[in-house]
């Protein structure tokens, strides 16, 4: 498959078979980690979802897809505005603004 190697080096990708397909995935997956991470109520179960949630951003860079940039930034910004806004912080922050400019 041509799409898989850029200049010279191999793209990350899933049992699928094409990166784009694990970046997908990644992106919807990480911003659960995240949320986890922020809203989980015992202290294991949000270093589990801190870890998660960064330990994927690696793994999507490492896919070599733009759109899969884009899907995880973009979920990451939805958890933090809704964290934000769920939290009484009223749109502080840059989570705030996200969903200041959503709304």
């Amino acid at each position: 498959n041509p799409d898989v190697i850029r200049f010279g080096f191999r793209r990350l990708q899933s049992l699928a078979g094409h990166p784009g397909w694990l970046a997908e995935y990644l992106g919807m997956l990480a911003p659960a980690g995240l949320a986890m991470g922020l809203a989980a109520p015992r202290l294991w179960q949000r270093r589990i979802g801190w870890a998660m949630a960064a330990g994927l951003i690696p793994v999507q860079v490492l896919t070599e897809s733009r759109g899969g940039w884009v899907a995880l930034a973009a979920g990451y910004a939805a958890v933090l505005a809704g964290w934000s806004w769920a939290r009484g912080l009223g749109g502080a922050g840059a989570g705030g603004m996200v969903a200041a400019g959503a709304g």
